[in-house]
């Protein structure tokens, strides 16, 4: 009878370590995909953040680029329009000289 008892205890702490094994595996299973769902959000809230700014980054940058030509180009039309206006007041010397 002692036997028997001893064996059905070594059976059922068997089976007992057995389902809590199982258990274990199940809860590293469980807290390795919650673990990853977690990451994975943050991973996509980090992801998004980037691209606002690279959003605005490039804008910025577009900004300025298109800034410098219009500088550039409003140099160039200075420019023109002083040497016309040169060349007018050249032309009236000219012709007051001729009319003199």
């Amino acid at each position: 009878k002692q036997a028997t008892i001893t064996i059905q205890s070594h059976v059922r702490r068997w089976q007992v370590e057995k389902m809590m094994a199982l258990q274990y595996r199940a809860a590293t299973i469980i807290q390795a995909a919650v673990r990853c769902r977690i990451e994975m959000k943050r991973y996509s809230i980090i992801k998004h953040s980037v691209c606002v700014l690279q959003c605005y980054w490039r804008a910025t940058m577009l900004c300025r680029k298109e800034r410098e030509v219009y500088i550039r180009k409003k140099q160039a039309a200075i420019i023109i329009q002083a040497n016309v206006r040169r060349w007018q007041v050249q032309r009236m010397i000219a012709q007051q000289h001729k009319a003199a």
